[in-house]
C-alpha cells in the first residue's frame, strides 16, 4: 500500500514537471528565477542587498557604518567585489557570498563619480575606473589585488566598464566633450573604436552574456532610456520609452532578461524586462534608492 502511494506521488511529481516545462516552453523563455544584487541605503548608509526575484526576498549582505556599493559577481557567482569606504579611504573588497569573508583588495584610494567594477569571464581580473591624476580612466588589477595598469588613455573621463566573453571591454569615455561609448581588446589596448556617436550622452554599458548586443543608458531622446545596440554600434533602438528614468542595465545570466533601475514609481526602484522590453515589473519597493544591479551567474 504504502509503495503504491510512493508511486502515485512519484508519477504526480513528474507530471507536474513536465506540464511546467511545456508551459515555459510555450512561453518561448522562462522566467527570472536567479537572485540580483544592488546597493542601497536602506539601513541609513549604503549596503549591498541580495534579492531573490522569484520569491521576493531580499537579503542585506554587508551592515557597516560605511559606504558600500558597487556589487560585481565573479564568473562562478560565489563571490562579490564592492567599493567601500570602511578604513577612511574608498577601496575595494571581496566577499564570499554568506560566508562572511571578507578581504581588502586594492591598496589605492579610489576617486572619482563612479568606481564601477566589472570581473572578467575567466575570473582572473577586474577592471574598474577610478581617478588617477586629473582624470578619470579604466584600470585592470588581477583578482588577488596585484598587477594594477590603467588601460584607457589619461585624457577625458572613463569609466562603467564590462566585458565580453571573448575578453573585449566596452566603457564609456569623454575623451572630448560629450560621452560615448567605446570598445577595445584588452590585449590592444591602442586599438580602440567608438560604437555610439550622439551630442548627448551614452553611458553604463552592459554586454550580454551571449555577446549578441549591449545595452546602454541614453538622454538622447529627451529622456533616460535604456537602448541595446550590436557591439559594432549597428542595430540601434530603444526599448524603454517612458518620462521618467531608466537606467543602469544589467543582463540576466541567459541574456533574456534586463534588470534596470527606475523612478517611475516615484523611487529609484529596480525593475525587470525582456530581452525587447516587454513584461516590465518592477521588483523593489523600498523608500530608498536601489541602483547598480548585478544578476548573480
Amino acid at each position: 500500500m504504502i509503495a503504491r502511494i510512493v508511486v502515485q506521488v512519484t508519477v504526480l511529481m513528474a507530471a507536474i514537471c513536465v506540464a511546467l516545462t511545456a508551459g515555459a516552453m510555450a512561453l518561448g523563455t522562462r522566467l527570472p528565477t536567479d537572485e540580483i544584487a544592488f546597493d542601497s541605503p536602506g539601513g541609513g548608509s549604503s549596503d549591498i542587498y541580495l534579492l531573490d526575484i522569484q520569491r521576493g526576498i531580499t537579503v542585506r549582505l554587508t551592515r557597516d557604518a560605511a559606504s558600500e556599493h558597487s556589487p560585481a559577481w565573479s564568473p562562478d557567482g560565489e563571490h562579490l567585489a564592492y567599493v567601500s569606504d570602511r578604513a577612511d579611504d574608498r577601496a575595494v573588497y571581496v566577499m564570499r557570498l554568506y560566508g562572511h569573508e571578507r578581504h581588502r583588495l586594492t591598496d589605492m584610494d579610489l576617486k572619482g563619480t563612479n568606481p564601477a567594477l566589472a570581473w572578467s569571464p575567466d575570473g582572473g581580473t577586474l577592471a574598474l575606473s577610478t581617478t588617477e591624476g586629473e582624470t578619470q580612466g579604466i584600470f585592470l588589477i588581477s583578482a588577488d589585488g596585484s598587477n594594477r595598469r590603467r588601460l584607457s588613455e589619461p585624457r577625458g573621463n572613463a569609466f562603467t566598464p564590462t566585458w565580453s566573453q571573448t575578453g573585449q571591454l566596452a566603457f564609456s569615455w569623454s575623451p572630448v566633450a560629450n560621452t560615448e561609448i567605446y570598445v577595445m581588446d584588452i590585449a590592444q589596448p591602442e586599438a580602440i573604436h567608438r560604437i555610439t556617436e550622439h551630442p548627448l550622452t551614452d553611458i553604463t554599458p552592459a554586454w550580454s552574456p551571449d555577446g549578441r548586443e549591449i545595452a546602454f543608458t541614453s538622454d538622447r531622446d529627451g529622456s533616460s532610456d535604456i537602448y541595446l545596440m550590436d557591439p559594432d554600434g549597428s542595430s540601434l533602438r530603444p526599448i524603454t520609452r517612458e518620462p521618467s528614468w531608466e537606467l543602469m542595465p544589467a543582463w540576466s545570466p541567459d541574456s533574456q532578461w534586463i534588470a534596470f533601475v527606475s523612478n517611475r514609481a516615484g523611487d529609484n526602484d529596480l525593475y525587470v524586462m525582456r530581452r525587447d522590453g516587454s513584461a516590465a515589473r518592477q521588483i523593489t519597493f523600498s523608500p530608498g534608492s536601489e541602483t547598480r544591479p548585478a544578476w548573480r551567474p
